[in-house]
């Protein structure tokens, strides 16, 4: 299941999700508040006849506040209600564009089953007034291969909001 957030490049958004759409995936769609209303209604009008992508209503959403996080665990809570069918949660912003096809995005999951992706930043090296400066440095991509998320496993990092994270997972959330 995808998650896609249009704020900063709504023109893009299309070029990206006619490369990345496919009948069998999921996909749920924010369209920031601060995106014009034709804007809104483009991408309304070019999504409305597909069945399997949904919109999620739009509110002020502050980039670097919790409001970012609050988005995620909406959309991933949406996720799980609405339908059964999806192993995992990928989220995308309308700047993002994924390196490979979709095939190959789902070929590497199926072949790595229950693993959580997501980029990190060891906060010993990094404060925050620092952060921006440093944040291409990043500490690695880690893949959490046997993880089980639970409050004695979870350690405080500095991260940016991409992630790929197992259904289960996002229900733990």
């Amino acid at each position: 299941a995808y998650f896609i957030t249009i704020k900063y490049s709504p023109d893009y958004f299309l070029t990206m999700f006619k490369k990345l759409y496919n009948k069998d995936q999921l996909y749920l769609i924010y369209i920031d508040h601060t995106c014009s209303l034709e804007v809104k209604n483009m991408i309304q009008t070019y999504v409305v006849h597909l069945s399997n992508v949904y919109i999620l209503d739009s509110f002020y959403l502050q980039t670097d506040s919790y409001n970012k996080y609050k988005i995620q665990l909406n959309a991933m809570q949406y996720l799980l209600n609405v339908s059964a069918k999806w192993d995992y949660y990928i989220n995308l912003t309308d700047d993002h564009y994924p390196l490979k096809s979709q095939y190959r995005i789902c070929e590497y999951l199926s072949n790595n089953k229950e693993h959580n992706y997501f980029i990190y930043y060891d906060k010993s090296k990094y404060n925050l007034d620092t952060y921006n400066s440093n944040k291409h440095n990043y500490s690695g991509l880690i893949a959490l291969k046997d993880a089980s998320f639970s409050e004695n496993t979870i350690i405080p990092y500095m991260g940016n909001t991409w992630l790929i994270l197992t259904r289960d997972s996002c229900a733990f959330l």
